[in-house]
């Protein structure tokens, strides 16, 4: 029993344990809320990025090969311009839900921006990359998005990159760069596909060399 100076009664140290675990559980929550995307349940984009800086530093040092996915929703524009923001918000929760479904333990996944997600993938090959990223397409496709019970099919376009690659990357924002790359020329060859940073050519290639 602990005693508390002008208190009526005296204070359990079970009552003292239950009162260390709330606010435990409550800073923990806040933690939680301050790293997590709100509408969709992945990771926010300043998690992201600062894990990013991390895992790339682990992945130099350690030489190990991690890939990184980048999802843009097609035409999502129009999804908000004839459903609401309200059906907006709904394909976005249903993509963060498949991608939820289909990451690995070891992958990360986030909600980077607006119609965009980003996922890291430790020890994930080009192959095994391209793969998966593959896989998220068709599970996206099939998941179609119903308006008032109208199958609405949902595309995505994703870029992907892999360290070590086809060139010398540094930092997190270069590697950024070349998923970036890969997912503007993939919407430019007209969208619903996958596209590695090592399939673009030279020309292709602005702004990361």
């Amino acid at each position: 029993v602990v005693s508390s100076p002008g208190a009526s009664r005296a204070i359990t140290y079970a009552e003292v344990e239950t009162t260390t675990t709330s606010t435990s559980a409550a800073i923990t929550r806040r933690a939680r809320n301050d790293q997590t995307d709100p509408l969709t349940a992945l990771y926010n984009r300043r998690y992201f990025e600062r894990m990013m800086e991390r895992e790339m530093a682990l992945s130099i040092r350690n030489d190990e090969t991690i890939s990184i996915i980048l999802l843009d929703v097609d035409n999502f524009r129009a999804i908000n311009e004839q459903y609401g923001h309200t059906g907006g918000d709904a394909v976005l929760r249903n993509v963060g839900r498949v991608i939820t479904e289909h990451v690995r333990h070891s992958d990360v996944a986030c909600r980077y921006g607006g119609d965009e997600f980003f996922i890291l993938c430790r020890n994930a090959t080009i192959s095994n990359a391209v793969g998966f990223a593959d896989d998220l397409l068709d599970a996206i496709f099939v998941d179609s998005f119903r308006p008032g019970g109208q199958d609405i099919a949902v595309t995505v376009s994703i870029g992907v990159a892999t360290i070590p690659g086809v060139r010398p990357i540094a930092t997190a924002q270069e590697f950024f760069q070349c998923a970036d790359e890969a997912l503007r020329v993939c919407k430019q060859r007209g969208r619903n596909s996958v596209l590695h940073y090592s399939m673009l050519d030279r020309n292709q290639k602005s702004g990361t060399h």
